[in-house]
C-alpha cells in the first residue's frame, strides 16, 4: 500500500481549512479516548453527546478527504471504505445496545 506523502489539507492560513485541522484534532483526541476507554469514554462517565460527535466527526473525515485518499491508494481506497463502515456499523449497533441496556462498560467488565 503507498503512503500517503502530502498532507491533505495543505496549509492551516485558511480559515477553512484551519478549520478541518481543528476538526482533525478534536477527532484524534475522540478516537485515542474511545481505544482507551478513558475519559468520556470510560465506563463510569460515559457521554453519549461525545460518541455522536465522533461519529459526525468520522463522516466528516471520509467526506473531506475521499478524492485525496482515491489519489493516494487508488484500488485499495474500496477496501478502506468497507472497512469503515463496518465499523462505523458495529459502533452504531453498540451504541443501541448501550442506550437500550445502560451499559457503558467494556466486554468482560461488571
Amino acid at each position: 500500500m503507498p503512503s500517503i506523502t502530502q498532507p491533505l489539507i495543505p496549509h492551516t492560513s485558511d480559515p477553512a481549512n484551519w478549520q478541518q485541522c481543528e476538526y482533525r484534532r478534536e477527532l484524534f483526541k475522540l478516537l485515542l479516548s474511545y481505544l482507551n476507554g478513558i475519559n468520556e469514554f470510560s465506563s463510569d462517565s460515559y457521554d453519549i453527546d461525545a460518541e455522536k460527535r465522533m461519529n459526525f466527526l468520522l463522516d466528516l473525515f471520509w467526506l473531506s478527504d475521499t478524492e485525496a485518499l482515491q489519489a493516494q491508494l487508488g484500488d485499495d481506497t474500496a477496501r478502506i471504505q468497507t472497512a469503515l463502515k463496518s465499523w462505523m456499523s458495529m459502533r452504531h449497533h453498540l451504541g443501541a445496545f448501550r442506550r437500550a441496556t445502560g451499559y457503558f462498560g467494556w466486554p468482560g467488565e461488571q
